[in-house]
């Protein structure tokens, strides 16, 4: 009782805290309002609109632009700051840091709706205050004026009129490549590319998305040319409207989103479009731009347009099945071809769409469409096989009563191989996950450690029982499950001597056969055993016979259920999605995804499941793609991962359940141009994950830029929660400035596997702060449940404002690394202490205040 007193004042302490913070808003600043009309004093309507992230639904059409007559010349038209994700801190600093840029007589910033100021307020350096709603993290002061890293400033009547993303050197490395790349022009270009501030204003240049310096363009000299000439003439210029399309066998797409002071290109799918309004300008510079730059290289079609934007038609399919679905996918890849752009939106009626192959959305199959799937009812995109329940027939097998049925043709025999999880169910979403039987038929077993190996030696393919063991029968499809330290084996058996107790293996286990930190032999059972098959909710596929066996959970008719078999590893890929200025590119709302597959026979041990070879639905080279509301239920691997050189990616609002691995995998490479960038995580319910690969995490991150993971559920899972890196030791990487913040993380471990936390940290990555979560439950093996754990070389990490408690371990425990900052937590009832440091070193390790 005193225990439980002490632990609800602490918790009344943190709840205090919390709502005098202003998590969400207070009294100064008021509520967010995202559907405000703002209007200046001339009482013009500001564009509400502008500043949303990818996948937003703008809550009523923007106003029309202002005309240029109607503004001053100069930068014409407003500059919005939109607080969709509400009032942050860093929010706040932006509006008061801008404020300062505009003087003394600068309009008051009210944060209840949006900020509208004239362009023409701004001084030179507020011209480049960036201001955009996916990262709002803060990057440093240059002498070129006040930059707030990947903010964005809209101007309601020539497009964007103010640089876009990037750093300084992001800016320097593009100046030099043009310069060494476009000899001809322009001439006043310095070679060490430093006078772009005054004469370019270009930032953060990509080709194809990734930085300049390291890719260079697509097609002939004479495209380069293009470039700096298409820079020249804009400058002088300033600003036009300009689309040209190039014919077949042309350069192709030689530049992607390039921001310059006044203007903006846009090249994307051979398309180059520059903003702007005048059409007589406009018409000078296709003949002065084009016709020189091409000088007979390759034929151009152009047109413009007043407005500056590229024109989308808009589109609805409504599709009642998989065929439906299908077709309007062919739509997509057939405008593509003919170099049509649309906003097409496909509407799923109530139903499950079992795929046989999964759905390709690719930069040749969309083009720059961008298109949104929304799902009406129930409306499930999945991998699996149905076979009714009333085609199952009752029979005996290992003396009991058990259910069986053929298996469908595409899975008979030696066909199918992904084809292991069985759910049964009224519906594919509520459906049950059935157990595969095992042996032993209750607990497990233990290896018999050899002599010599050290604890963290070598793994072995040939193991031995510390007990005798039974004949299991055939061991055809049977696999043997050891859960080691972090590391969950799954490998098949090719043979067992049972007099010797001796199994051979088809791969080696991961590490020694000793349990963590030398406590015994590792423990281990087999897995899918006919022979097991004796308790309710288990099935089992004979591919012998071409069956599959069932015992139903207690209580269940089969008769009046159906049954599915778990089988197309991918259920989604995605490569090469651009979002446009206006949507998404791509985005699922309301949508379904179950019942995938997996596919390995023997498992090279891994940490945090990072082997695993694809995921239901996988992402890269993409950027504004968006999960909103969408439902994920019974997958065989990992849920949903970006896997490298994705950009703007948001996950709002879902729910993971019932998981083979882990829901999120944010799985960049370790550079500018590979890694995860402005992902948010956020609004979602993780509730039982690593079903089939235990070492599964909920929410993983690596190589992440800027990155936020926010007030989400993730509970039932036996290694960390959120994990966040990924390096060993202090070598430099691009993981920076993520923010783990507000979640709620419990029942992790549950004794199955060792070394996790509910928040763990690997590596360098410094402005990393994980902030107001609330940990709890978290049980491992043998060694090391964790409340938060740093581990090897996390470096530049805050951790404030979190409440820890009951752990197998620590509160918290960091094993080595360098000033990191640990404010104002509550870290209560670790069975072992509250709070460890494993390895002195030669400085700062952290800082402790106010614990």
């Amino acid at each position: 009782m005193r225990k439980l007193s002490v632990f609800l004042i602490l918790l009344a302490v943190l709840l205090f805290a919390v709502s005098c913070s202003g998590k969400g808003g207070d009294a100064e600043t008021g509520d967010i309002d995202n559907t405000a009309t703002v209007t200046n004093d001339a009482g013009e309507t500001a564009d509400d609109d502008a500043g949303n992230v990818p996948g937003d639904t703008p809550s009523h059409e923007a106003p029309p632009s202002t005309s240029p007559q109607d503004t001053p010349a100069g930068w014409a038209g407003y500059t919005v700051i939109r607080p969709d994700y509400g009032v942050s801190d860093t929010l706040i600093t932006a509006a008061v840091e801008l404020r300062k840029a505009l003087g003394a007589g600068g309009a008051e910033i009210d944060l209840s709706t949006d900020y509208v100021g004239r362009n023409e307020e701004l001084p030179t350096s507020g011209k480049e205050i960036l201001v955009g709603l996916t990262t709002r993290a803060l990057s440093e002061k240059t002498s070129a004026g006040l930059r707030l890293r990947d903010w964005r400033i809209k101007a309601d009547g020539s497009g964007f009129v103010a640089l876009c993303g990037g750093s300084e050197e992001a800016v320097k490395d593009a100046c030099l490549w043009l310069a060494q790349n476009c000899p001809d022009g322009p001439e006043q270009l310095p070679e060490d590319g430093m006078e772009h501030l005054e004469n370019y204003q270009i930032e953060n240049i990509t080709v194809f998305g990734k930085p300049l310096g390291e890719f260079s363009l697509s097609g002939a000299e004479g495209s380069r040319r293009a470039v700096a000439l298409m820079q020249k003439k804009a400058a002088e210029l300033a600003g036009l409207a300009l689309s040209a399309e190039n014919k077949p066998g042309g350069v192709i797409g030689f530049m992607r989103d390039e921001n310059v002071d006044g203007w903006k290109v846009d090249c994307t799918g051979g398309m180059m479009t520059v903003y702007g309004s005048d059409d007589a300008q406009l018409c000078a510079a296709v003949t002065a731009i084009f016709d020189e730059a091409a000088a007979g290289e390759t034929a151009w079609d152009y047109t413009f347009s007043p407005s500056g934007k590229a024109v989308y038609e808009h589109m609805i399919h409504s599709v009642t099945d998989k065929a439906g679905l299908e077709a309007a996918i062919q739509f997509l890849a057939d405008s593509a071809e003919a170099g049509k752009l649309y906003h097409v939106t496909i509407n799923l009626a109530p139903g499950e769409y079992i795929l046989q192959k999964p759905l390709e959305l690719t930069e040749e199959t969309l083009g720059f469409s961008t298109v949104a799937f929304r799902g009406e009812g129930k409306a499930v995109i999945s991998g699996a096989v149905k076979i009714p329940g009333n085609t199952f027939k009752e029979t005996q097998l290992n003396g009991t009563a058990v259910y069986s049925a053929p298996l469908p043709p595409e899975l008979s025999a030696d066909g199918g191989a992904s084809y292991r999880d069985v759910f049964i169910g009224t519906d594919i979403m509520s459906a049950a996950r059935l157990t595969r039987p095992v042996y032993p038929y209750d607990g497990s077993l233990l290896v018999c450690v050899p002599e010599g190996p050290t604890e963290y030696s070598e793994g072995s393919s040939v193991i031995h029982s510390s007990t005798p063991l039974d004949d299991i029968g055939d061991l055809a499809g049977v696999q043997m499950r050891m859960y080691n330290y972090w590391d969950d084996d799954r490998l098949s058996v090719k043979s067992i001597d049972y007099p010797k107790n001796e199994i051979t293996l088809g791969a080696e286990t991961g590490f020694s056969l000793y349990s963590g930190h030398g406590s015994g032999g590792a423990k281990f059972h087999f897995e899918n055993v006919k022979s097991g098959l004796r308790h309710p909710g288990q099935a089992y596929i004979d591919r012998k016979e071409n069956l599959i066996y069932i015992i139903p959970p207690a209580g269940e008719d089969i008769s009046s259920l159906s049954v599915w078999i778990g089988g197309l590893e991918r259920l989604i890929s995605i490569d090469g999605a651009t979002s446009t200025a206006e949507r998404a590119s791509i985005s699922f709302e309301g949508v379904g995804f179950a019942a995938s597959g997996w596919d390995i026979a023997d498992r090279a041990p891994s940490q945090a499941a990072t082997d695993l070879p694809t995921a239901a639905v996988n992402i890269k080279n993409g950027s504004g793609i968006a999960f909103i509301s969408c439902r994920f239920k019974g997958l065989g691997c990992t849920a949903l991962r970006a896997e490298k050189a994705v950009s703007s990616l948001i996950i709002e609002n879902c729910d993971f359940y019932d998981l083979g691995a882990g829901a999120i995998h944010l799985g960049g490479e370790n550079d500018r141009a590979g890694c995860i960038e402005n992902a948010v995580i956020c609004g979602n319910i993780i509730d039982g994950y690593g079903r089939v690969f235990a070492n599964g995490v909920g929410v993983l991150m690596r190589y992440c830029l800027n990155c936020e993971v926010s007030n989400n559920d993730i509970t039932d899972g036996y290694y960390s929660g959120v994990s966040c890196g990924w390096s060993w030791g202090y070598s430099d990487t691009v993981t920076d400035g993520n923010k783990i913040k507000d979640n709620r993380i419990s029942n992790l471990g549950q004794g199955l596997l060792s070394d996790l936390g509910g928040i763990y940290t690997l590596g360098v990555q410094k402005n990393t702060v994980l902030s107001g979560n609330v940990i709890s439950d978290v049980n491992a093996a043998v060694y090391g449940g964790w409340g938060i754990y740093l581990d090897e070389g996390s470096t530049g990490i805050t951790v404030r404002d979190n409440l820890c408690y009951d752990f197998s371990d620590e509160a918290f425990h960091q094993h080595y690394g360098r000033e990191n900052m640990i404010v104002n937590n509550i870290f209560a009832f670790g069975r072992r202490a509250g709070f460890a440091i494993t390895r002195a070193e030669d400085h700062i390790s952290l800082f402790l205040e106010s614990n």
